[in-house]
């Protein structure tokens, strides 16, 4: 299965409570995807994914470790900061944390191959 492409929209604060509001008023239809994440501006992207945070990515993609603690050596970061930072990333909803082998570790898995950056007009 070919993973898709997940797009980091930078958006004014204004659009996102226009959007809003259009629909808490059911004045448009949900046309939501699920690959997009939407920030308030370029600061909080550069927070959400740091550099930290897209090499793990990265490493998750082309290496595809089988458990966090793996992840944390190739990196050679520390478990607690790689375990933090793959929790944030997967409630993010860009990985999967699925149970492998025997002692069931935490296996995270790419739901996308590629990030995209649209700064909307």
């Amino acid at each position: 299965m070919k993973l898709q492409k997940a797009v980091i929209m930078i958006e004014k604060s204004s659009d996102t409570k226009k959007r809003w509001e259009k629909a808490l008023s059911g004045k448009t239809q949900n046309t939501a995807k699920q690959n997009v994440i939407i920030c308030s501006n370029l600061k909080m992207a550069e927070k959400l994914f740091s550099e930290p945070r897209l090499e793990i990515l990265k490493t998750i993609v082309s290496k595809h470790p089988e458990s966090i603690k793996q992840l944390a050596r190739l990196l050679q970061r520390d478990f607690k900061n790689v375990y933090n930072d793959v929790i944030f990333l997967s409630d993010l909803g860009l990985l999967e944390l699925v149970e492998h082998g025997p002692q069931k570790s935490l296996m995270p898995v790419p739901k996308y191959e590629s990030l995209e950056l649209d700064l909307a007009a």
